[in-house]
């Protein structure tokens, strides 16, 4: 299951429109999972590796601190049970502006556009990851003389 599906799945009894005793049986689904699905990602944007490593620091950061605050809030807590009205729906703004931030973080997204070599009539299917893309054109430009070169 993915992790934005595994959260919208625990937290779903928020929505409206649920039966009663469908709230009342997601609402003790066990925090640990919250918990467990939180520190892995912790650990994939502090290794900034995966699909985060492109990640600019200045989201990191604030996705981080958002974790810190959910983190923080379901801590010693078994089930969602447990929390108050409050708590949950603050639980529930911090995830999904978690899994939004994680959604919009597309560098990992692969893009393909069709085009012909030089030379040739024959179309190539040419695929890349948006980073992939963004790092060739920086690098088209610097190349040029358009953007600086990066300091290290």
């Amino acid at each position: 299951m993915s992790k934005p599906a595994l959260v919208l799945v625990l937290f779903g009894f928020l929505a409206p429109g649920k039966a009663d005793a469908e709230i009342r049986t997601q609402a003790t689904a066990p925090i640990a999972d919250i918990r467990a699905q939180q520190l892995e990602l912790r650990e994939e944007l502090t290794a900034k590796n995966g699909p985060y490593k492109n990640m600019s620091p200045g989201k990191r950061n604030e996705l981080m601190a958002r974790q810190d605050q959910l983190l923080t809030l379901i801590d010693g807590k078994a089930t969602l049970e447990e929390l108050s009205e409050a708590d949950k729906a603050l639980a529930f703004d911090s995830l999904e502006w978690i899994n939004a931030t994680i959604a919009d973080n597309d560098d990992h997204r692969i893009v393909c556009e069709r085009t012909r070599p030089v030379g040739s009539n024959r179309v190539e299917r040419v695929c890349s990851t948006v980073a992939e893309r963004r790092a060739s054109r920086e690098a088209a430009l610097r190349s040029m003389g358009d953007l600086p070169t990066p300091s290290r």
